[in-house]
C-alpha cells in the first residue's frame, strides 16, 4: 500500500487550540441548575430513558400483583 493510499484511509483530525473550554474546576463549581439549563437536550434524553425503565418495572410489578388477586385466579 502506498503512502497516498494510507493517507486516504486514515482520518485527519485537527486540534483547534483557540476553542475556549472550561477547566475541570470550573465545571465542578457550576450548580446543578446551571448545568441542567446548559444541556437541555441531554436532560430530555435522560428523563425519557429513565421514565421508560421505571415504567417497565412498574408494569411488571402491577401485572404480577393483579395476577395474584383472588378475582383473577
Amino acid at each position: 500500500m502506498t503512502t497516498e493510499q494510507e493517507n486516504k484511509l486514515t482520518p485527519s483530525f485537527s486540534h483547534d487550540s483557540d476553542v475556549a473550554r472550561p477547566s475541570t474546576t470550573d465545571m465542578k463549581s457550576q450548580s446543578l441548575w446551571k448545568n441542567l439549563r446548559r444541556h437541555p437536550k441531554a436532560v430530555g434524553y435522560c428523563v425519557a430513558l429513565t421514565s421508560g425503565i421505571l415504567l417497565w418495572g412498574y408494569d411488571m410489578a402491577m401485572t404480577g400483583n393483579l395476577a395474584g388477586l383472588p378475582a383473577f385466579q
